[in-house]
């Protein structure tokens, strides 16, 4: 993703960079998909999804990934090989850490 998206003076500026740089379509299919239950709970709307993500960049937050690999491309990328007993630190702290964190929050995994 280039930096030229994540440009503005204000965060209402980055966000509508941000959503211009999706495609249609993908709007179009989250919408779609978009419910209320019968508590009144609902789905995230494309917009707040992509808020939600805009801020998870911005802050550098990772507690809403739900795949260890996705850490582990953070602090391992690909083109900088680690050592595996390194790797395998991380990636068992990864997991468990994400665990938790939807123990915690299970909400978030139902609506997201």
């Amino acid at each position: 993703m280039s930096e030229e998206i994540l440009q503005g003076d204000s965060r209402e500026e980055r966000l509508k960079n941000f959503i211009a740089w999706f495609p249609e379509e993908e709007k179009v299919e989250w919408d779609a998909d978009y419910y209320v239950d019968e508590s009144g709970r609902h789905s995230m709307t494309f917009e707040e999804y992509v808020s939600h993500r805009l801020d998870m960049i911005e802050t550098d937050d990772y507690s809403n990934v739900g795949d260890p690999i996705v850490l582990l491309q953070v602090y391992d990328p690909p083109e900088k090989p680690a050592d595996q007993k390194c790797v395998a630190i991380l990636e068992d702290c990864s997991r468990r850490a994400i665990t938790h964190y939807n123990r915690e929050n299970v909400w978030l995994l139902i609506y997201a």
